[in-house]
């Protein structure tokens, strides 16, 4: 995620919606005020990225509804 919000403000793109299916990260992500995880820097480093957008935005999507992503990899 950290790579594709780099190269997505390296393209200029101003709105970015990311979708994962990983709720523990986006749990963090919505809690990251008091942050004592391992993760805490590279939260750090891709709230500093989303500045670069003028809308950001992160949410959860199951696996079962996000087989196309998994088809692609």
């Amino acid at each position: 995620m950290q790579d594709g919000l780099k190269l997505a403000a390296w393209l200029g793109l101003q709105r970015v919606a990311v979708e994962t299916d990983c709720l523990q990260f986006v749990q963090l992500w919505r809690k990251k005020e008091s942050q004592r995880s391992v993760i805490d820097p590279i939260l750090k480093e891709i709230d500093e990225i989303c500045l670069a957008f003028q809308e950001f935005s992160i949410s959860f999507v199951s696996r079962s509804c996000n087989k196309v992503a998994h088809n692609i990899y």
